[in-house]
C-alpha cells in the first residue's frame, strides 16, 4: 500500500475525540502546526486504505460530529511496530530499568536489530518502542491477529496493544496525564536511556524536541526482514488431518526445535522412555491440554506404550517438576541453530529439587580442591582461612596507579601448580613479562635487561612463572569464552574488564553488564576462577579511596561477583590496603602491604 493512499484515524484533545480520518502523508504536517503544540495528539496503530473512509462515510453520526471504526471489517496494513512499556505499578526506575534490559538483552543480543530499525520514545509516563517492518508484513484483513500473536510471543514484556483499533500517542506531542508536570512523547538516545535518571529523562522531556514525530523510517533507509521467520499466521483448517499426516510433513518451528524435531524422528531405540519425558515436559509447559498430550504422545510412541505414556503423562502433569532445558543430555542431542533459544541455551532455568542440590553439595565437597582452588592464608599472613574455589569470580578493584596488575602477578606467582590465563589488555605482554621476571628474582628493570642482554644468560628467567600464559590483544566476548573452554587454565586474570570487547554493544552500561555475566558464566561452566580487574568511578577517584559503590558501571559488577577486592592507598606513597568489600562465604580481610616500585614485590607488614 502507497504511502499516500495510506489512512489513519486521528484524535486530538484526548483518546475519546476519534473518529477523524487522515491521509498518513499528511500527518507530520498537521502535528508540526504551532496550534498542536499544547494539544495531546493520537493516530491508529494501524494504516488503512480507502475502505476505511468508506466506513467512516456509513458510520458518521450527524448529533455528535463523529464517525466510528467499530464493525470495521476491511483491511488493516502496516507502517510501523509500536510497542507499549505502560508504568502500571512499577516505579520509574523499575520502569527505565526494565527498558534498559529490553534493549540491551532483547533487541541488541537476541535479535541483532540494527540501530537504525528502531528509536525509543520517553511517552511522557511510560515507553514507546518504534520498530520498523523487519518482519515484512503486509496488508491483510487478519493483520491484527497476525501482530497479536507474534509481538505478544516475541517481546511479553510490552503491554498488549495490538487490536484492530488501537491509537497510540504521536511523537513530539503533550501528554497531560500529569497535570502539575506535563511532558512531551520525546525520542530518547540509547547512549542517553543508559546515563539518563528517571529525572533526567523528565526534564528533557519538558518541552518539544522532534521534528520526525516518530511516524515512519526515513525512506532511505532499505529495511530487510531479518525476523519474517518469527511471524505467527493464524491458521485456518477445512478438514481434519491424521497426526500421522501432519508428523510426516513436519517441518519443525523456530521454538524448542529439539523437540518438535524429536517428535518427527519417533521412538529410538534405548531412549524411547527419557525422549518421551522431555516431550511431555515440553507440552505441559506450553499448555498442552492433557488428554490431547497423551494421544499425541500414543501416537508417538505406538499402541503397545499406551500404560507408558499415561504413567508419565500423569507424573508430569500432577507434579509439574520435570523440567529439562537445552544443556540436557537428550534435549542437546537434538539441538539446532534455527531454534531462538540456540544461542542463549536458557529455555529452561536450572531449578533443581532440594534432594539434587544435596547430592551436588556432597559431591561437591568430595573433590579433591588442591589443584583447582587456594587458600590466602597460605600466601599471606591471615587470621583466618580465605579460600578462592573453581566457579568464582573475583573483582579486584581501585583507583589508578596503585599497582592493581602488579598485585595480580605477585598473587599468581605465588601459585606455581595453577595454570594461569593472563589477560594483559593494557600492558604489552614484553613489558608484563619483564615485571614477572623482577617480582620472581627480585631484579629492577635494568638488572633484567643485564641478563637477557647477555647471550649466557638470556632466557633464563621465566621458570618461576612458566605457568602463566599472557594475552594481549583484547578478545571479542565469545570468542573469550571459547579460548577459556579450549586452554581450560585453572586461574583466568582479565586485566582489565573494559577492554574486552563486545559485538554489537555500543553502550558502556550494556557493555559492562554482558562482560561481568558472561565472566561468571565463563567460571561457572568451566569451572575454573576468574579475577577481572575493574576501574573505578569518577567519585572514587575524588574520594581517593575505593568501596563497593564507586565500581565503574552499573550495579551488576559486584552483584554477579563472589568476592570484591579494593585495593587503597596513596600514588605517592608506597603502602597500599587489600580488603574485602564483598565475599558471600569468607568474611571479611584486610591486609598492609609495601609496593616496591623498582621491583614490583608487594612486602606485606605485618
Amino acid at each position: 500500500m502507497d504511502i499516500k493512499s495510506k489512512f489513519v484515524e486521528v484524535a486530538v484533545g484526548s483518546p475519546g475525540n476519534r473518529g477523524k480520518l487522515m491521509q498518513l502523508s499528511q500527518l507530520h504536517e498537521f502535528i508540526a502546526n504551532p496550534e498542536n503544540l499544547k494539544r495531546e495528539i493520537y493516530y491508529s496503530w494501524y494504516c488503512f486504505d480507502i475502505n476505511l473512509k468508506n466506513h467512516f462515510d456509513k458510520t458518521f453520526d450527524e448529533e455528535i460530529q463523529r464517525s466510528t471504526i467499530q464493525g470495521y471489517n476491511g483491511v488493516y496494513d502496516i507502517n510501523q511496530i509500536i510497542l507499549d512499556f505502560d508504568k502500571k505499578e512499577k516505579s520509574d526506575q523499575e520502569l527505565l530499568d526494565l527498558m534498559r534490559c529490553f534493549i540491551s538483552d532483547e533487541i541488541v543480543e537476541n535479535y541483532s536489530i540494527p540501530d537504525d530499525y528502531y528509536s525509543i520514545w520517553f511517552s511522557g509516563t511510560g515507553y514507546h518502542f518504534h520498530l520498523a517492518n523487519c518482519f515484512g508484513l503486509i496488508a491483510d484483513v487478519r493483520l491484527p491477529a497476525i501482530v497479536k500473536r507474534t509481538m505478544s510471543e516475541l517481546f511479553p514484556y510490552a503491554d498488549n496493544i495490538y487490536d484492530g483499533h488501537r491509537i497510540i500517542r504521536a511523537g513530539g506531542t503533550l501528554n497531560n496525564k500529569n497535570k502539575e508536570r506535563p511532558l512531551y512523547k520525546t525520542k530518547i538516545d540509547r547512549e542517553d536511556l543508559f546515563k539518563f535518571s528517571p529525572e533526567d529523562i523528565f526534564e528533557y522531556s519538558e518541552k518539544r524536541r522532534n521534528d520526525d514525530f516518530g511516524l515512519w523510517f526515513d525512506t532511505d533507509i532499505e529495511v530487510e526482514n531479518i525476523l519474517s521467520e518469527f511471524v505467527k499466521k493464524p491458521t485456518v483448517s477445512t478438514m481434519p488431518v491424521s497426526a500421522k499426516k501432519i508428523r510426516s510433513r513436519h517441518n519443525p518451528g523456530s521454538v524448542v526445535t529439539c523437540m518438535q524435531t524429536a517428535y518427527k524422528a519417533g521412538p529410538i531405540k534405548g531412549q524411547r522412555n527419557e525422549t518421551m519425558m522431555r516431550m511431555v515436559s515440553w507440552m505441559y509447559r506450553n499448555g498442552m491440554p492433557k488428554d490431547v498430550c497423551y494421544l499425541g504422545m500414543v501416537n508417538w510412541a505406538g499402541k503397545s506404550m499406551e500404560k507408558e505414556v499415561e504413567t508419565c503423562v500423569k507424573s508430569i502433569y500432577r507434579d509439574g517438576m520435570y523440567i529439562y532445558g537445552c544443556n540436557d543430555p537428550i534435549m542437546s542431542e537434538w539441538c539446532n541453530e534455527k531454534c531462538i533459544y540456540f544461542t542463549r541455551k536458557d529455555y529452561a532455568l536450572n531449578v533443581k529439587s532440594m534432594k539434587e542440590i544435596e547430592k551436588d553439595y556432597s559431591t561437591w565437597l568430595e573433590q579433591d580442591f588442591k589443584e583447582s582452588s587456594f587458600n590466602l592464608a597460605d600466601i599471606w599472613t591471615l587470621n583466618k582461612n580465605f579460600m578462592f574455589y573453581p566457579g568464582e569470580l573475583t573483582i579486584i578493584s581501585g583507583n589508578t596507579g596503585l599497582g592493581k596488575t602488579a598485585f595480580m602477578q605477585n598473587l599468581c606467582v605465588r601459585l606455581p601448580h595453577m595454570s594461569t590465563l593472563f589477560l594483559s589488555l593494557e600492558v604489552q605482554d614484553r613489558m608484563l613479562g619483564r615485571r614477572f621476571f623482577q617480582i620472581t628474582h627480585a631484579k629492577t628493570k635494568a638488572e633484567v635487561d643485564a641478563i637477557e642482554a647477555d647471550p649466557l644468560m638470556r632466557n633464563s628467567l621465566y621458570g618461576e612463572c612458566k605457568q602463566v600464559r599472557v594475552l594481549d590483544e583484547s578478545p571479542e566476548i565469545k570468542r573469550l569464552e571459547r579460548l577459556a573452554a579450549e586452554m581450560k587454565p585453572k586461574i583466568m586474570i582479565v586485566d582489565t574488564t573494559d577492554c574486552i570487547e563486545v559485538a554489537n554493544v555500543y553502550n558502556e552500561f550494556e557493555k559492562m553488564n554482558t562482560i561481568i555475566k558472561t565472566l561468571k558464566s565463563i567460571a561457572m561452566n568451566q569451572e575454573i576462577i576468574v579475577f577481572g580487574v575493574h576501574h573505578t568511578n569518577k567519585e572514587g577517584h575524588k574520594e581517593g579511596f575505593t568501596e563497593i559503590h564507586h565500581l565503574k558501571g552499573s550495579s551488576t559488577v559486584s552483584q554477579k561477583a563472589d568476592k570484591v577486592l579494593t585495593i587503597s592507598g596513596e600514588p605517592e606513597k608506597n603502602i597500599r590496603y587489600v580488603k574485602t568489600e564483598k565475599a558471600r562465604d569468607e568474611g571479611t580481610i584486610k591486609m598492609k602491604f609495601e609496593f616496591q616500585p623498582k621491583t614490583f614485590a608487594w612486602v606485606q607488614q605485618i
